[in-house]
Order: structure tokens, then sequence, then C-alpha cells
């Protein structure tokens, strides 16, 4: 049991009768309960597994059809977000639930995030784009296809767009993405160059 107690996620197992046979640290943790409180108890009982609750909904059709579930649910009790695997066994169900509210929190933030650099980029007169440094492409936002004529969204390779700058900052200009690229403390790069219209 040594191994259910050092695992990353919270172990519980509950039998056919849905009472707890087995509540791990992290379970503890997650929960506020320890283990003495629970054992031999209804799951059912426990505060999260409320009749209403997604826990209790999944936990009831893994009980009756004998199939796996995996779910995500917000507890706003203890405002945490939890990932909830719920696996039958011969003798009930297993559970492990991981702790998820770090990711969720920064997915909010990536989508406040990206949501307001979409409405810059649609808004602005500028010639902004979006440089893809992994796929080495580019997007373009609507103040570009004014500027040079191209298509806005445009899925641009990076040669390609070298390839209109002017031939005599063209050198410089690819020396110096090579470097900010290759400087991780480095965020913003600034140039001036001469681009050719569509």
């Amino acid at each position: 049991m040594d191994v259910l107690e050092n695992t990353g996620d919270g172990f519980s197992s509950i039998s056919n009768d849905y009472k707890i046979t087995y509540w791990n640290k992290l379970a503890e943790r997650y929960s506020g309960l320890s283990r003495n409180e629970v054992l031999g108890k209804d799951i059912r009982e426990i505060s999260y597994a409320y009749p209403g609750s997604k826990f209790y909904k999944e936990l009831d059709i893994a009980m009756r059809n004998r199939e796996i579930s995996r779910f995500e649910e917000y507890m706003p009790e203890l405002d945490y977000w939890y990932s909830t695997s719920l696996y039958p066994t011969h003798y009930g169900i297993s559970i492990f639930v991981r702790n998820i509210t770090k990711e969720k929190k920064g997915m909010e933030l990536f989508k406040a995030s990206h949501e307001r650099y979409q409405f810059v980029f649609k808004a602005s007169n500028e010639a902004i784009y979006d440089w893809d440094v992994i796929n080495k492409r580019l997007m373009f936002g609507d103040g570009y296809t004014t500027t040079y004529g191209y298509e806005a969204g445009a899925n641009m390779p990076l040669a390609e767009w070298s390839s209109k700058i002017h031939p005599e900052d063209q050198e410089r200009i690819e020396a110096d993405l090579t470097q900010v690229v290759a400087n991780s403390t480095e965020d913003i790069w600034k140039a001036s160059y001469r681009y050719m219209r569509k």
C-alpha cells in the first residue's frame, strides 16, 4: 500500500456498497477529511459527493454500469478544480483524484490574454504580425493588409516573409531575429526595415 500513499493523486477505494475502504494522504489533503473520519463510511455522505454533484452522478453510473469514468469538476466550497478517474473493480471502485486548479487558472489567464491580444490584432491599423517561432510561420492582422496588401490571417512561411525585406536590410534583420531567438532573456524585438508591398 506504500505505492498508493506516494502516488501523485488522491487515492481512495470503496466497496460495492459504497463504503470507503482506503483513503491516502492526498485524499486527506484534498478533502480536508482524515482517514479515521471516513473509513467505513458511505462515500455519498461526504460533502463533495452530495446528490446532484458530478462526482455523485459519475460514481453512480460507474458502479451500475461497471464502466471507467473520467471527468473534471469545480468544488466551490474548496475553491479547487479536480480531475477524477473512477475504475470499477471486482470489489468496488478505485478513485484517483488530481488537483488541477493551477492548470485551470493558468488556462483562464491565457484565454483572457489571448482574447485581449485578438482584439488588438483586429482593431489596430498597425502592421501587426504574430510569429510562430517553432513552426517558422507568420500570421498577419488587418493592418498588415492595409499597409502591405498581404491577406490578413495568412499563414506565411518565415522564409517568404524574409524574402520581401529590402535586400539592403535583409541580412541585418535576419541576424537580429536569430540573436533574439537565441537569447532567452529578450522577449521584445524592435527594428526598422523596408518591406515590399504586394
